[in-house]
């Protein structure tokens, strides 16, 4: 997972966990505010790229014709 998201941000956490399936979330760190003191969980740096994000790797294979990857924002 690092290695197809890195190219969308650099990667500050991925978490993997067993719900419904197996699911992950893949956080990308927020940019430096220092008027901002809170974590935010909308961690891309703007809507753009989080957009071109998921637009390039939902319905992508990890591997050849399986793994398939079903992208959506955190709720």
């Amino acid at each position: 997972l690092h290695t197809i998201c890195q190219p969308n941000g650099q990667v500050q956490r991925i978490v993997i966990f067993k719900k419904n399936g197996v699911q992950a979330m893949v956080e990308y760190p927020f940019p430096n505010d220092n008027s901002v003191s809170i974590v935010r969980s909308d961690t891309f740096d703007s809507i753009e790229s989080a957009t071109r994000a998921k637009d390039s790797l939902n319905g992508c294979d990890i591997y050849s014709g399986c793994c398939t990857l079903k992208i959506d924002y955190a709720k």
